[in-house]
């Protein structure tokens, strides 16, 4: 799931970035370092959102990492809608957010046009 933080009006720049939180893949940092990093970022004109990618023992590499690579181009698909420009998409992390950050700049694919599982977001 995605949730989404949007500048003030008239202060977006036109960037994006999705943050995903810390959390050992077994749980989420989401308001440290998710909520509080997307606020720090929407106060300087970028759209922020967090990504709550599925972790635990049930969904093991590389479900987080097909998480975020979806999360990417659910972003890029919709960036007129959010007022950026869908090749000014950066993506952070934190600890093993990082890692999945790390990953999914260096772990790439051309997705899955018929996946049957629902994207979900929301606004904050």
């Amino acid at each position: 799931m995605l949730t989404l933080f949007r500048p003030q009006p008239r202060t977006g720049n036109g960037t994006a970035v999705i943050i995903a939180p810390a959390g050992a893949y077994l749980e989420l940092a989401s308001n440290l370092e998710g909520r509080h990093v997307a606020d720090w970022y929407t106060s300087r004109g970028v759209t922020a959102f967090v990504l709550r990618y599925r972790l635990g023992s049930k969904y093991l590499y590389p479900i987080p990492l097909e998480d975020a690579q979806r999360a990417i181009r659910l972003v890029r698909s919709h960036a007129n809608e959010f007022g950026i420009r869908p090749d000014r998409i950066g993506f952070m992390g934190f600890s093993a957010g990082g890692r999945l950050a790390a990953m999914t700049a260096t772990m790439f694919d051309g997705g899955k046009p018929g996946a049957s599982d629902a994207i979900r977001w929301q606004q904050a």
